[in-house]
């Protein structure tokens, strides 16, 4: 079996390619389902946000065609074989670990260290458990890389230097802005950026934040906090009369707003800013006259250079990874042994139960608490017997040629020597 992510992400693909990429959440379900029917594939976790697209799959090499399953990215996306190679990145084992680890953390986030990502592959790896398409090996693999990234932020102290594409886009607005005059903000979504885009801009008591949403009583259960004007997308056009910058955050399969929306309420100066994917502004609004458009990579390049605290947690959390890697590497070694330790505390436990019966047979008086007691006291004199012997394999398996420390321990032991009816002949 091997790890395997295959996606893409802001680094190979221009916004135009990744909102084609973008999948719902009810698009994952099927997704994950289908990915399943894609012969060597075992398991599989789909993570989709708006930077990024990333399949992280269980595969049996010996089963797995790589054709088959750009074939199926292919018509998912209605991509050309020639997109896929060059948007698309395959990382295998050790690399896909290595990745995720920096996904995970922000180290790979159009904006160095954002914590947001961790939610989002939490997200992801809950959608996986509820739809049944993971199992021994990703269950794992997201366990630990999800406490590590919590982790590391903890350790590092990356969070108390919070940056998003929401503050991006606010610090962004008020440069472009005359910073000492008030001005009003429209924003569009309750999720998560949206939130973070009002919290930013409450912290700036100067500003005026009005919060659309598609399900009002949320806008509204958001803003209360806040104590600023709310509603539901119905009223979007009323409210763009009146802001000087719109935030949107919202998803949609097509554009919220296009060129004939604005231009028939719009009356005065509006910088925009499109954190969807799908982009939920029109592009085309940019040749309207007052209008200032930015959608995400156009954001990126605008970006503050990062905080040096930003930069030295970073720092500290590649050293962390690399540790992991180098650990998780060791750990993979030592469970290609597992089979033939479980097979040895098979042996053990054949070995222990055979001789409880002949004791029974010898000593019928025995109540069951004493032979409980006889039992614990072989069992464990058994097991400080082998321990020496399993410790050895372990540093063999990650030191040496793991199939020929197996081959030895097995014929130490025993182990192959079992016939089909169960009869076996013991070490011990």
């Amino acid at each position: 079996m091997a790890i395997i992510m295959y996606g893409t992400s802001y680094h190979k693909a221009p916004i135009a390619i990744r909102e084609r990429c973008a999948l719902n959440l009810l698009e994952i379900k099927g997704v994950l389902q289908q990915l399943l029917h894609i012969s060597g594939i075992e398991e599989a976790v789909v993570l989709s946000t708006c930077n990024r697209t990333e399949f992280y799959l269980a595969i049996d090499l010996n089963l797995f065609n790589k054709r088959k399953a750009e074939r199926y990215l292919q018509q998912l996306f209605k991509l050309s074989p020639a997109e896929i190679n060059t948007f698309f990145s395959w990382y295998e084992n050790v690399q896909a670990v290595e990745h995720l680890l920096k996904v995970t953390t922000g180290l790979d986030a159009m904006i160095l260290g954002e914590t947001q990502i961790l939610g989002q592959v939490k997200v992801a790896y809950q959608l996986a458990l509820d739809y049944s398409t993971t199992s021994k090996l990703l269950n794992r693999l997201f366990q630990r890389v999800l406490s590590f990234a919590k982790q590391a932020h903890q350790h590092t102290q990356i969070n108390d230097h919070p940056i998003s594409l929401s503050y991006a886009a606010v610090k962004h607005a008020e440069r472009l802005l005359n910073k000492t005059a008030s001005k009003t903000f429209l924003v569009l979504g309750a999720g998560k950026m949206g939130q973070l885009a009002v919290d930013y801009l409450s912290n700036s008591s100067q500003h005026q934040i009005i919060l659309l949403n598609r399900d009002s009583d949320k806008a509204k259960q958001m803003a209360k906090p806040y104590q600023i004007k709310h509603g539901g997308l119905d009223q979007l056009s009323d409210y763009l009369k009146q802001v000087d910058v719109l935030i949107s955050t919202v998803s949609t399969p097509k554009p919220l707003l296009g060129r004939s929306e604005i231009q028939a309420v719009v009356t005065k100066p509006l910088i925009c800013y499109d954190l969807s994917v799908p982009r939920s502004i029109a592009h085309d609004v940019r040749s309207l006259e007052g209008i200032q458009l930015f959608d995400l990579d156009q954001l990126n390049q605008v970006i503050d250079a990062h905080s040096s605290l930003r930069k030295q947690a970073a720092s500290q959390i590649e050293i962390l990874i690399k540790r992991e890697l180098k650990q998780f590497s060791v750990d993979q070694k030592i469970e290609q042994v597992a089979p033939s330790i479980a097979k040895l505390y098979d042996q053990i436990d054949r070995v222990k139960d055979d001789t409880v019966k002949r004791i029974t047979v010898k000593l019928p008086h025995l109540t069951d608490q004493e032979l409980q007691l006889i039992e614990k006291h072989m069992f464990s004199a058994m097991n400080q017997l082998v321990q020496p012997s399993i410790k050895q394999l372990k540093m063999q398996s990650v030191t040496e040629d793991s199939e020929i420390a197996k081959y030895y321990f097995e014929l130490f032991f025993k182990l192959s020597q079992i016939d089909r009816e169960g009869n076996y002949e013991s070490f011990f």
